[in-house]
């Protein structure tokens, strides 16, 4: 949480400080700003409120590894005040159209901000997971005992019994048209 408010507090002031700076746009036109991912959408967002155009390239479950442009997202891009992005290795799409974008576009990359924090890659749960498996194996409670299944081994009762067949060899009145010695799927 701490350090969402750190990165909301970072972008309110990055995007104050376009307003109010040199920045080569109207004041009273319309900011438009283009984002990549959806967590990153969301942050920008919410320190934006509705005072522009916020775009979003990647929309949908479309990974940002094997993305490809669309002419509609270029023309967002060319149109755009202010991209932000996070960095080539996650949206290599990104890379050859950033060279070629009109300068007026301010480029935001995520990962070359030095008031940004990069956390390392963990291999454990920090928030308290759920790794006892072992101590829910005793399935046992939910009726599945063997020793209940082994009450049900004495199918006997519920087998066809070829003594009983022969009685009646008109097997079509109760649902048994088959032949003796095959296998019988009841």
């Amino acid at each position: 949480m701490f350090k969402s408010i750190k990165i909301k507090n970072f972008l309110k002031f990055f995007l104050s400080t376009l307003l109010f700076s040199g920045f080569s746009f109207n004041v009273f036109a319309e900011i438009k700003v283009v984002t990549t991912i959806q967590p990153l959408h969301s942050l920008i967002s919410n320190v934006m409120g509705d005072t522009g155009k916020l775009n979003l390239i990647l929309e949908g479950t479309a990974s940002p590894h094997s993305f490809t442009l669309k002419p509609s997202h270029a023309k967002m891009l060319q149109n755009a005040d202010v991209i932000f992005w996070i960095d080539k290795d996650l949206e290599s799409f990104l890379e050859k159209p950033l060279k070629s974008i009109p300068k007026k576009a301010k480029v935001v990359h995520l990962m070359d901000l030095s008031s940004l924090e990069i956390l390392k890659f963990r291999e454990k749960n920090i928030y308290g997971g759920h790794d006892d498996h072992d101590k829910h194996n005793d399935h046992d409670k939910h009726g599945h005992k063997e020793d209940k299944h082994a009450k049900h081994d004495d199918h006997d009762k519920h087998a066809h019994k070829e003594d009983k067949h022969d009685k009646h060899d008109d097997h079509d009145k109760h649902g048994h048209a088959h032949a003796h010695g095959e296998f019988d799927v009841h």
